[in-house]
């Protein structure tokens, strides 16, 4: 993912951990390039829709996706554990 890309995804995914913790699971390379393009390919689907971006709204998205919605699934766990974690220092 380049600069501008994560940049984007930073401004319009309105829960800001959650979209730093995306792209930093897309860069190093938690999904392959097609999940990854997919899932940003979506986002700007739905920023397309003037729809403000959370987990909850892009899991709703990809509902009949399966892939998609495991990869979101398995970004959400690590997301909630990271931040579980970091609560309890």
């Amino acid at each position: 993912m380049n600069p501008i890309e994560r940049e984007l995804l930073h401004r319009i995914i309105t829960d800001r951990p959650f979209a730093e913790y995306i792209t930093q699971r897309i860069d190093i390379g938690d999904f392959d390039d097609e999940m990854a393009n997919r899932l940003y390919d979506g986002i700007m689907d739905l920023l397309c829709q003037e729809r403000q971006i959370s987990f909850e709204l892009l899991l709703a998205y990809f509902e009949s996706d399966r892939n998609a919605s495991k990869a979101l699934e398995h970004i959400v766990r690590y997301y909630e554990l990271a931040r579980d974690l970091q609560a309890r220092k």
